[in-house]
């Protein structure tokens, strides 16, 4: 019998906004593994979780050491759920529930795209109202995809989008077992809507990230997990830039069905973060310079146990220079102990494998960009991507990515990273522009070439009626329209 194991991801709401019916914004995340279960042959002996905050998102890793205790080889069909979760307040009367703020623009992008004109849309003076057809219970939702069609639509373009919230952003996990890459076989989308109280209700929005791993008999097996968080609460322009908050929780749901408790788990955090954490752990004197090291073991968590951060990433414009700033939190004591463990010593190197190389392997993956060697270019950008936090770096990926029609929608994908990261002095938007005439997408194309001249982008628009990459659009009569000589 195949069985189940899922990783969950609770993020929950951060403030509310008291409109005659409101939704609340988005910006946490957490997780905990578990088994289906109820007596498996996987034991889940160490867990070892890292925290790299970056300048727009937060990089989370977990390393799982599991054990077989079978004497045969267990197949697994396993499961990594990204959930979402809201409050909103339901207006009976007009049946509809307002959007308003950014982080609810953002979710109203995802309802327009993947709930396929289940909603009315009415644009307002101040945001969206969503009109549901019949009750409430429109909110609720169950579909799979392929992962091919789930990035599809999540790099659609909503037909009331904004300017600047085309980025509900939802990281595909990299999922690795003994180095291996496990493929991610399919997607399920699930939304339930429950009653909280009076006329607020719950809206749980699940992802679920399913592939397959095997475990040999009587073998220990390490499994990683990355992904990215985008978890930003606020920000606003300082005196020489801006600064960003960021909250974030790391859920540890009971930890049901595997054959003990888990037997130890390491957390790890730059030296600048103290955070929040249940009881249980301890600080571990490692003496190392960059981390901070807290520490557990025999751990069954309790209801609630879970990881807080909350800081602020200050930016100066002049330097491009980041700053992160800890946040006033209530503190704990912790006990320290000293730290020796072969299992935390790998995890901790591959944490200093990403805080070290990244510039210089940006340095040579552009040098292979403009040397035209595309697959050289590309394996550089994918060794290091993920932990750049340069818009430039994004950018010139997706310039790379672009010569691979297979992989069109991870190159739209890092132009739009590269846009949110802040780039303004590249043709970003005529490259995405470019990008969609040669998918032969009319709409898109244009819409993008449009913001390309309004910016200004490129020097000599007429340039614009030579480019190959434009021979789509430039059939078409709106090509007129653009006024390019």
């Amino acid at each position: 019998m195949k069985k189940i194991f899922c990783i969950f991801l609770l993020l929950f709401p951060l403030s509310l906004f008291p409109n005659d019916g409101w939704f609340s914004s988005l910006n946490t995340s957490g997780g905990s593994i578990y088994s289906e279960a109820e007596h498996p042959a996987i034991s889940l002996r160490k867990e070892a979780l890292f925290f790299l905050p970056l300048k727009e998102y937060l990089l989370c890793r977990v390393n799982y050491l599991f054990h077989n205790n079978s004497s045969k080889k267990e197949t697994v069909q396993a499961g990594f759920p990204l959930i979402f979760t809201y409050d909103m307040e339901y207006n009976e009367k007009t049946k509809s529930v307002y959007f308003s703020e950014y982080n609810q623009f953002r979710y109203l992008h995802f309802i327009q795209i993947f709930y396929q004109n289940r909603f009315q849309i009415k644009e307002m003076d101040e945001g969206f109202e969503v009109k549901v057809k019949k009750t409430i219970q429109d909110f609720a939702f169950n579909q799979k995809y392929s992962l091919e069609n789930f990035k599809k639509n999540l790099l659609q373009k909503s037909k009331t989008a904004k300017d600047w919230y085309e980025d509900f952003f939802i990281d595909i996990p990299l999922i690795v077992q003994d180095n291996a890459s496990v493929p991610i076989t399919q997607v399920l989308l699930n939304a339930e809507i429950v009653n909280k109280q009076d006329n607020i209700y719950t809206l749980t929005l699940t992802v679920h990230f399913f592939h397959e791993l095997i475990f040999s008999p009587e073998k220990n097996s390490e499994v990683q997990i990355e992904w990215l968080t985008d978890h930003k609460k606020s920000g606003g322009v300082t005196d020489k830039g801006y600064e960003r908050d960021y909250s974030w929780k790391y859920i540890f749901d009971p930890a049901k069905g595997w054959k003990n408790s888990i037997g130890s788990i390491f957390l790890i955090f730059p030296k600048e973060i103290e955070p929040v954490l249940p009881k249980a752990f301890e600080k571990r004197d490692t003496a190392l310079p960059k981390v901070n090291v807290y520490f557990t073991e025999h751990y069954e968590p309790e209801k609630n146990d879970m990881i807080q951060l909350d800081y602020t990433i200050q930016t100066e414009n002049e330097t491009n220079k980041t700053t992160l700033v800890q946040k006033n939190l209530k503190k704990k004591g912790f006990s320290i102990s000293k730290a020796n463990d072969t299992f935390f010593d790998k995890v901790y190197q591959d944490y200093l494998s990403i805080l070290d190389p990244a510039p210089k392997l940006s340095e040579k993956a552009y040098k292979a960009y403009k040397s035209k060697k595309s697959l050289e270019a590309r394996n550089l950008y994918e060794s290091f991507i993920k932990y750049s936090d340069s818009g430039k770096d994004y950018f010139y990926y997706g310039n790379v990515l672009s010569n691979f029609k297979d992989r069109y929608p991870d190159a739209l994908s890092a132009y739009l990273k590269a846009i949110n990261l802040g780039v303004t002095d590249l043709p970003v938007y005529y490259n995405i522009a470019c990008l969609y005439s040669k998918m032969k997408n009319k709409e898109k194309g244009f819409y993008y070439l449009k913001r390309s001249l309004s910016f200004n982008e490129l020097k000599n628009p007429s340039l614009m009626n030579k480019d190959p990459d434009l021979e789509f659009l430039r059939k078409q009569k709106e090509w007129k329209e653009l006024g390019v000589k």
